[in-house]
């Protein structure tokens, strides 16, 4: 079959027969957009209610990943059902004329705070250089490979990277076993309705690979160029705009052109961080039609100002990779540790007030996924009255509290300089100068834990305090441990 790009793909998934008759499916380019396409040919191949048994994922970082997804593939199902299986992040593709690429990879990796892409990367990079980790001697700052890895990576990078794949025990594949294999198994023919789908980021068309899988299957072209070329510029304006009409059309909203000028400059040519900024702003303007340019800078720009924002975030929404890339970077600006730990654990307070808010009978205004207009008008009323019940709980509390102290002759005492009343800055959940659509952001997070996991998580975050003030262990394992720990769905059920 011929190579088809991914705006394509539509109208070739329209002949059922022909989709459903090819047995392997080649993605290469961009991992957001053939995730997109990938989960069109899943909905045609396989039906959700068969994918618990029927879609194996691998990682194609494995040594041993080709052998077991033939066997996969080999192997009926017990209802007799279709069988796909993935390979993700192949590395059967890499070769030498492709480092350059994969520096890249490796770079947009570390920024986007996958560091498990990165190292999977940097082994492809390895194996094609024809080094092992074991070449890599970190204990005499690279000395073996120095010509070759510090013309292309910072050193400090390779020893991180290095010291990643070692605690993890990955290792470089060696290709040609597996594309010999491979070949072989795609010329021998896989059972009827059993598909395998393979990703790659790097594609060599010269390969022989490359070459069998397009006689006898399909590939799905989904690079962007990148570069500041004006081609390069148009090409990937195109694919911008087209995510930006595919993910609006869904809430039936539209963007000024300035909005999107504005978007595009703060977001770059990510389209992981477009398409999650379109989400963020879909939410702010609840029902208003068209998003504006002021919504844009409100929304987009605390999150590229300030880190431990966009750090705490990330832990909120149980987004491991990007905690961890953020902490990286908050630990290299000199933050202490300790001021780390303490807004993790303000916004896990925070997160506590406002699930208790939705246990109340008062938060029963609250549902899952509710959008930001009906937020502002019937939830965040509520809000401020559940505030205002908490605060005469507390004072009747704190009243009790020094009529006891009062009956059991606590009195006398220097008296010390008043405090400013906690009640107004730490119990209610619309703190002063806190913006609706921050509570909002926060109300939406209370949906991803319990209250079982939130208490965990606060028991945790006092181990990490006690262990930072009193353990000479290295403060970003501790604190990597926590992030780890909030991060793992359904840690404390």
């Amino acid at each position: 079959m011929p190579e088809i790009s991914h705006q394509k793909i539509a109208l070739f998934l329209k002949d059922l027969r022909t989709a459903c008759a090819t047995p392997i499916y080649l993605f290469h380019g961009d991992e957001f957009l053939y995730k997109k396409v990938i989960k069109k040919v899943l909905d045609l191949l396989l039906p959700d209610n068969q994918r618990h048994y029927n879609c194996i994922v691998l990682d194609g970082g494995s040594d041993d990943v080709i052998a077991r997804a033939v066997n996969e593939l080999n192997t009926f199902s017990f209802l007799e059902q279709g069988k796909v299986v993935v390979v993700n992040h192949t590395r059967l593709f890499d070769k030498k004329q492709n480092r350059e690429i994969l520096v890249d990879k490796i770079e947009a990796a570390i920024k986007d705070g996958n560091k498990k892409k990165a190292a999977q990367f940097f082994l492809n990079f390895l194996s094609l250089s024809g080094y092992t980790l074991d070449d890599l001697d970190i204990e005499s700052k690279i000395d073996k490979p120095n010509l070759v890895l510090t013309s292309f990576f910072d050193q400090n990078l390779v020893v991180k990277l290095a010291q990643y794949c070692h605690e993890k025990k990955l290792s470089p594949v060696k290709h040609q076993d597996q594309e010999v294999f491979l070949q072989k198994s795609i010329e021998k023919g896989f059972p009827a309705h059993h598909h395998l789908i393979i990703t790659s980021d790097t594609i060599d068309k010269r390969h022989g690979l490359f070459k069998i899988i397009l006689k006898n299957g399909l590939v799905v072209d989904c690079s962007v160029p990148k570069g500041e070329r004006k081609a390069n510029k148009e090409a990937q304006n195109v694919v911008l705009r087209e995510t930006l009409q595919n993910d609006l059309a869904l809430y039936n909203k539209s963007m000024e052109p300035n909005a999107f000028r504005r978007l595009c400059e703060m977001t770059g040519f990510n389209l992981h961080a477009f398409s999650h900024n379109l989400q963020k702003l879909v939410d702010f303007v609840g029902d208003k039609p068209v998003i504006q340019e002021d919504d844009v800078a409100f929304v987009v720009e605390r999150s590229r100002q300030d880190p431990i924002y966009a750090f705490t975030n990330a832990i909120l929404d149980r987004n491991a990779a990007q905690a961890l890339f953020f902490l990286d970077s908050i630990l290299h600006q000199k933050i202490h540790p300790l001021q780390v730990l303490t807004a993790m654990v303000k916004q896990i307070r925070n997160l506590l007030l406002a699930k208790d808010f939705v246990l109340s009978s008062k938060g029963k205004v609250w549902v899952k996924g509710c959008s930001y207009g009906r937020f502002t008008t019937n939830v965040l009323p509520e809000i401020e009255a559940y505030d205002r019940q908490m605060k005469v709980l507390f004072e009747s509390w704190r009243k009790e509290m020094d009529e006891n102290n009062v009956s059991v002759g606590i009195t006398g005492k220097k008296k010390r300089k008043k405090r400013p009343n906690s009640v107004d800055s730490d119990l209610p959940i619309k703190k002063k100068g806190v913006s609706p659509y921050s509570i909002y952001r926060l109300m939406l997070r209370t949906d991803f834990f319990s209250q079982k996991e939130i208490l965990a998580a606060l028991e945790r975050l006092s181990q990490a305090d006690f262990q930072l003030k009193t353990s000479t262990r290295l403060p970003r394992l501790i604190l990597e441990d926590v992030i780890l720990f909030i991060c793992k769905p359904s840690f404390g059920r």
